[in-house]
């Protein structure tokens, strides 16, 4: 697996030609973003499994905003057919 942190779409089109080819999966860290990034638009980037992750202060991670919000958030993703990483 390997893991990018794009700051927006465009970064992370930019970043995925440094993706191994032997990588299995690719997990992108949602709480490094600059600002909201559709799950959708990352799933369409490569065929290989996609999994968002946002990690919370306490889990090491930028994410700051309220369950509400982080329960939102995963359901978003999961519902585009990304596999999410919840801790």
């Amino acid at each position: 697996m390997a893991s990018l942190a794009p700051r927006d779409p465009s970064d992370a089109r930019r970043l995925l030609p440094r993706v191994p080819k032997k990588a299995s999966a690719i997990e992108y860290r949602m709480d490094l973003a600059d600002g909201a990034i559709p799950p959708a638009s990352l799933l369409d980037l490569d065929p290989r499994p996609t999994i968002l992750t946002w990690r919370t202060a306490a889990e090491g991670g930028h994410f700051r905003g309220s369950p509400d919000e982080y329960r939102r958030l995963i359901r978003e993703a999961y519902d585009a057919g990304a596999t999410v990483d919840v801790e």
